[in-house]
């Protein structure tokens, strides 16, 4: 379990970097991801539109960041679907991507996951957190157009996602690490997936 191996001194430079969010889960998993992925040079997050007072580039601050999100705003360098933007770049172009409480407004999630294993290099990390399935429904209109959708998704799904994304490029997915917390609140479980492609 992740919770075991969580680098408390990640946890420590986040917040001193200012990395903040209203969750604690996901400043514990944004210190995973630092330490499962130390030092990466380009990583790109997938539904990066800062809706909520929280930016995780001080995650990486040394790293080039390429935000993408169905519509601009703080944070956005590329505007349109992940799983589209994605497919004009090549193969192993990207140490880390994220993405963080975006999914559940994806009505194309399982596409935008697949979309991030296929741009991540071998031995890249693939970071996810999502609301997680009990956890209430909210903001309807942030699905791409404008759509109403919500849609809670569990780990599984996400690993069985990324497993077979990652057999289409002929890779294994590998230090798959999941869990499913409820600390912020045990009416409200967040989803949170590392994984190694490759």
């Amino acid at each position: 379990m992740i919770r075991s191996e969580m680098n408390h001194a990640a946890l420590e430079r986040l917040r001193a970097a200012g990395v903040w969010h209203d969750e604690p889960e996901v400043l514990r998993f944004l210190a995973a991801a630092a330490h499962l992925e130390p030092d990466p040079e380009r990583v790109v997050e997938l539904g990066s539109n800062r809706m909520h007072d929280h930016d995780p580039t001080a995650t990486y601050p040394n790293a080039s960041w390429t935000g993408i999100d169905w519509r601009d705003g703080p944070g956005v360098d590329l505007v349109g679907l992940a799983h589209e933007v994605v497919l004009d770049w090549r193969r192993s172009e990207v140490d880390a991507v994220l993405s963080i409480s975006a999914l559940e407004h994806d009505p194309h999630w399982s596409l935008t996951v697949a979309a991030a294993v296929s741009i991540v290099r071998p031995r890249g990390l693939v970071a996810i957190t999502c609301a997680g399935p009990g956890w209430g429904e909210h903001e309807h209109d942030c699905a791409p157009g404008g759509a109403r959708y919500y849609r809670n998704v569990d780990c599984d799904e996400i690993v069985e996602t990324i497993r077979v994304a990652a057999l289409a490029r002929r890779l294994r997915s590998s230090a798959i690490s999941w869990f499913e917390t409820r600390t912020f609140s045990p009416h409200w479980p967040r989803t949170c997936v590392l994984a190694r492609i490759g």
